[in-house]
């Protein structure tokens, strides 16, 4: 019997690796551009005929090539990049896997022309498919030229498959857009046949954004700066007037790659969720810069997917940072809502050589009365650990004033003035302005309150999603929500809901649940969130499931879980009761991430002015 496992010619071998590389002319230029970026060009020009099909013309002024590695360059897996296992894991050059130009030569033809600062003369390389490359000596400038012609031309079915020449146009403007973008300090110029499309000179960030996204972005650009000892962020986000029905003008850089990132992605809609529609999508241009060892380039054949060591951080970075950018700029709506230490008017002062004893007295700064012996400590309210239930300092009517004489009087000489110590310790006594009043319940949904001089209207079931959500993402220890059911409740679902379960169970566990699966059609149910009332527990778990039944499970499921849940929560949960109950809840709400709309969207308060309020009654 003959054998059936055979060795793959290398020119087969590398088709294989360009339908992996070159998926289409955008490719080669992403390709040949970060070639001449990893070769230190300042300068780059790129020049495509019949969108990329007939004609990519790179040209750079970067390092170049001897004869030798002009030869070994079209080689398969051969690098400049990396020469140890070490340098995989921390890679820094755009380029390393040693693929492109060998998969570039396999479906095209290609001719490149090369020569180093130190050489006299250049080399020139000629190569076709199933062919011998040809090099020979050429005059020409320092750096590199690639021309990659006629892409595809031995392989029609895939040159069949790539879209019409506006389509790949826009992929490879796209391209090098973000090439422009993120080397803002070099210089870049791009050709359609003879049509210049952009020249830029090498400039500032912001400078460079406006000239290849448009002068309109002008008045709308907020800046990001951000650092911690994981990550630096840096770059703008755009204000919603500016935001759009596609997401294009998003650009994400990771120490100077173009990158996709969910997780990334995610924690950038979430801070926006207040201030956009559900058909918007924001403005970013976000340059992250962490050091290579915690980050893995090394997923994806065409590099734009990255991995970290901890999508965590990285996700609360970023949260973090737009967040306090959106605030800075005044783009979320802000309460002035946590209490206001106003200044204790009561002050020691030591009493003059009118006293002897030099002792300490109590002087109201304000009034420049002096508070005699009758004051004590327990005559003071003293500041409750509450926000809203602050209380105001109020005067005791048995306690006496000497209000013939000012502070002034008492401390520069005015005499026959005796003063007893009083154990007081005034800097312990401080008057708690209550920024926010509870006026009352509109049941079963609405809560009213004032905050100075607005009536801010709130939505409890809008804030409770937002509270409980909140709640069961950072939750970290699992057992302070769960309680135990008396008896566990055995319960028969359809099979694909078991195998919805399975995938889920350990991200129920997290929020409390315990759920033992004994088949495919049978669960016990034994412990369950405290929050869950009795009797909800089982139509509270079929909604989370039938939820996510037809869904992708990934990285955010839990997020999702427990939006689902707190939705489900938030719908069952009755009007508050006392004004204890209202305070206690706006508290919690305040203290959430974003106390204006839920994770759904739903906007939880809407604040009206005087002048709002004027006008009904104009």
């Amino acid at each position: 019997m003959s054998n059936k496992i055979n060795i793959l010619p290398e020119f087969i071998a590398n088709q294989i690796a360009a339908g992996e590389v070159v998926q289409r002319p955008e490719s080669v230029v992403k390709e040949l551009v970060e070639n001449s970026l990893d070769a230190n060009a300042t300068e780059i020009a790129i020049i495509i005929k019949d969108a990329g099909k007939q004609l990519i013309h790179i040209i750079d002024n970067g390092t170049g090539m001897s004869r030798e590695d002009l030869e070994l360059s079209i080689k398969r897996h051969s690098t400049s990049k990396i020469y140890t296992l070490e340098d995989l894991e921390e890679i820094k050059t755009y380029g390393f896997r040693g693929e492109a130009l060998a998969s570039i030569c396999s479906v095209a033809q290609v001719e490149i022309r090369t020569r180093q600062e130190e050489d006299k003369i250049g080399w020139k390389l000629i190569s076709e498919p199933l062919k011998d490359a040809v090099i020979e000596p050429v005059i020409c400038d320092k750096g590199t030229q690639i021309f990659v012609k006629n892409l595809f031309y031995n392989v029609p079915a895939r040159r069949k498959f790539l879209r019409t020449n506006l389509t790949e146009f826009r992929y490879i403007a796209d391209t090098v857009i973000k090439f422009a973008i993120s080397n803002y300090n070099k210089r870049f110029t791009f050709y359609d046949y003879d049509q210049l499309i952009f020249d830029l000179i090498p400039d500032t960030f912001e400078n460079r954004i406006i000239k290849t996204l448009g002068k309109e972005l002008i008045d709308h650009l907020i800046p990001v700066n951000y650092s911690n000892n994981y990550l630096k962020i840096s770059g703008f986000i755009g204000t919603k007037e500016i935001a759009r029905k596609t997401k294009s003008n998003q650009y994400l850089f990771l120490n100077g790659r173009s990158i996709v990132n969910r997780s990334i992605n995610f924690a950038i809609y979430s801070c926006y969720e207040a201030i956009l529609d559900k058909n918007k999508h924001p403005f970013y241009i976000l340059m992250l810069e962490i050091d290579p060892k915690k980050v893995d380039v090394n997923i994806h054949p065409q590099k734009n997917e990255v991995k970290f060591d901890d999508d965590k951080i990285i996700f609360n970075s970023v949260f973090e940072s737009i967040i306090k950018s959106l605030k800075t700029f005044h783009q979320i709506p802000d309460i002035d809502y946590f209490e206001k230490l106003s200044q204790f008017p009561l002050q020691k002062e030591l009493s003059t050589h009118q006293f002897p004893n030099k002792q300490q007295i109590l002087v109201n700064k304000i009034t420049g009365e002096i508070i005699d012996n009758q004051v004590s400590k327990q005559n003071f309210i003293q500041p409750q650990g509450n926000f809203i239930q602050g209380q105001r300092f109020k005067e005791n009517p048995k306690t006496s004033y000497t209000r013939n004489f000012s502070a002034y009087d008492i401390l520069f000489g005015k005499p026959n003035i005796i003063e007893k110590r009083e154990n007081i310790k005034p800097e312990e006594l401080i008057n708690i302005e209550p920024q926010i009043k509870i006026l009352g319940y509109l049941a079963p949904k609405y809560l009213f309150a004032l905050s100075q001089d607005d009536l801010l209207i709130i939505n409890t079931f809008a804030a409770t999603e937002r509270i409980l959500y909140e709640t069961f993402r950072n939750t970290e220890n699992t057992e302070r929500l769960r309680q135990n059911m008396l008896f566990p409740i055995k319960l028969n679902l359809p099979q694909d809901q078991i195998a919805t379960l399975r995938m889920i169970n350990n991200e129920l566990e997290r929020l409390g649940f315990e759920i033992v699966i004994e088949s495919n059609s049978t669960i016990n149910l034994i412990a369950i969130p405290s929050e869950i009332k009795s009797g909800d527990e089982i139509n509270i778990l079929k909604e989370i499931i039938e939820e996510l039944e037809n869904q992708e499970i990934t990285e955010f499921i839990y997020d999702k879980i427990s939006l689902k849940l707190a939705k489900s929560l938030a719908l069952r949960k009755g009007p508050l009761q006392t004004k204890e109950e209202m305070e206690e809840f706006v508290n919690k709400l305040f203290t959430t991430t974003n106390p204006f709309f839920s994770p759904s969207k739903k906007t939880i308060i809407k604040i009206l002015k005087n002048s709002d309020i004027d006008n009904y009654f104009a």
